[in-house]
């Protein structure tokens, strides 16, 4: 309100300045609002872990929580994957710019149809993964991290779903 105020007794700038930042908070206040809205309507996703970290060589064995609208899905892919995250350096000199590029070292997938699905309408839908023994460990610390992931992604003419959850997966002692 202040920038509003020197804007309309002193100077045009500070009027323009302030109806832009404005602006943009009535865009973020909009998108937290539209979040929240997709919260309240579709719920929230969680992955228990039946054990905890899981390792190397052994099975990751989870029971994923999803919302109600899981029987809707015609579909849902489950996908176990390690990813590691590379710096790419490209151009030179002055005009030299870092991006971050995720590679994908090992995928595993499994898909339930649509009668799997509605089994599982209001309960918890069973995760299982082989880990295999000859991939990397999390090292989230490291720079540039190596991560577990899983993946849920569905897909239906009513409604899309998609949740991402980190998987701790260590080597044994």
């Amino acid at each position: 309100m202040p920038f509003f105020w020197v804007g309309l007794k002193a100077s045009v700038i500070f009027l323009i300045f302030a109806s832009v930042f404005a602006l943009l908070g009535l865009v973020f206040w909009f998108r937290w609002a539209q979040m929240l809205a997709e919260l309240v309507r579709y719920g929230n996703s969680f992955l228990h872990y039946e054990q905890f970290p899981f390792y190397l060589g052994s099975r990751l064995n989870a029971r994923l929580t999803v919302p109600a609208h899981v029987s809707d899905l015609d579909q849902l892919t489950l996908t176990l994957r390690c990813v590691v995250e590379r710096y790419i350096t490209s151009g030179s000199g002055n005009s030299r710019t870092n991006n971050v590029v995720c590679y994908e070292l090992y995928k595993s997938q499994t898909t339930l149809s649509h009668e799997q699905l509605a089994g599982c309408a209001g309960g918890d839908i069973p995760v299982s993964f082989a880990v295999p023994a000859d991939q990397p460990t999390t090292t989230l610390i490291a720079t540039p991290p190596t991560y577990w992931e899983i993946e849920a992604r569905g897909t239906s003419a009513k409604v899309n779903y998609e949740a991402y959850f980190l998987v701790p997966v260590y080597k044994t002692l």
